[in-house]
């Protein structure tokens, strides 16, 4: 059985699929920890850092009411569960909340901070991209790489360690539009190597969108995207179409 999520309490269910058992219940254990521990309300309240600028860079995207949930989710995702965590008695719950209560305040912090920097190269690289004069191929491409990194509720999804690399990834797409300018075609030329690794990831993402070898690979990819439009910066991990082939390949031995 897993525990479910009903928004005001939670519920036990049985699932056929493990998979989704397991989804549903860290849903479910979620919304036990903010209505066991307070937490939901206590960040309603509280200042957070850089919230105005934070929530004005994220307008375009979503609402700031709905980002704090997320932020609170979030924060708990990478506390309780990210170290892999099983909570499945009622003594790994309290030490869930412990851990909770002990890093909430400085994980909050992280978070913000990270979100401010992420949001403002964000918004940075959207003004960029506004140029009328870059070849369509690439600003398509830049473009949707930026709707891959900031979407409604990506902190769900996107955990602590990968965000604080947010910066990273809008300067590289700062420096590639820089370069776009002068060499257009060097532009395209690159794009074409990129674009199988990529187009073979948004293939499978829909069906495996919560398979860890393929988020493996789907920052990899990021990565992979330093080393050609941005080769003066240094990716956050050692890659090549080598190490690329590499985590296709974990992926498929999955599935």
């Amino acid at each position: 059985p897993a525990v479910v999520d009903a928004v005001t309490c939670v519920n036990l269910q049985l699932f056929d699929d493990p998979d989704e058992a397991q989804a549903a219940h860290h849903s479910g254990i979620t919304r036990l920890l903010q209505l066991g521990t307070g937490y939901g309300k206590t960040l309603a309240r509280r200042p957070l850092p850089y919230w105005q600028q934070i929530s004005l860079r994220y307008s375009p995207v979503g609402s700031h009411h709905g980002l704090r949930s997320s932020l609170l989710d979030a924060v708990i995702l990478e506390l309780v569960f990210e170290s892999d965590h099983k909570i499945k008695s009622e003594r790994e719950f309290k030490q869930a909340a412990t851990r909770l209560e002990q890093g909430f305040s400085g994980t909050i912090e992280l978070y913000c901070n990270a979100l401010n920097k992420a949001l403002n190269a964000y918004g940075d690289t959207l003004n960029r991209l506004s140029s009328p004069h870059l070849p369509e191929d690439s600003k398509q491409d830049i473009q949707t790489q930026i709707d891959y990194l900031i979407y409604e509720d990506f902190l769900l999804e996107v955990p602590l360690a990968i965000l604080l690399h947010y910066p990273l990834y809008f300067k590289a797409l700062q420096t590639r539009l820089e370069r776009l300018a002068f060499d257009p075609q060097g532009d395209l030329k690159k794009l074409a190597q990129i674009k199988p690794y990529w187009s073979r990831y948004l293939q499978h993402w829909e069906a495996h969108p919560d398979d860890p070898a393929l988020d493996a690979y789907r920052w990899q990819l990021e990565a992979y995207r330093i080393s050609l439009f941005a080769p003066t910066l240094k990716p956050p991990t050692p890659i090549s179409p080598t190490r690329l082939d590499r985590g296709w390949q974990a992926f498929e031995s999955t599935t």
